[in-house]
């Protein structure tokens, strides 16, 4: 079995310890992911849907980056930091 994971704040969040199948999409179409930071939450949407939280245990600033992978083939169109 393949373990989907991903790191939030330097910290593995494995599909073994939680639900992560929010992530899975229709990958013909395009997407929007956004992550936002806010009242020590940090939470990921896809298409306005929020799907992921963690607690953000500090004051983190401005997300300056992210990082995506795709199983197979994958694109993506742009990317902004507000």
């Amino acid at each position: 079995t393949t373990d989907a994971s991903h790191f939030i704040f330097c910290t593995k969040v494995s599909g073994i310890d939680r639900d992560l199948s929010a992530f899975g999409c229709e990958i013909s179409k395009a997407q929007r992911l956004k992550c936002t930071v806010s009242n020590k939450v940090f939470t990921i949407f896809l298409n306005e849907k929020s799907i992921f939280t963690a607690p953000a245990n500090e004051n983190l600033g401005k997300i300056v980056g992210v990082v995506i992978g795709f199983e197979g083939a994958g694109k993506i169109e742009s990317a902004a930091f507000l």
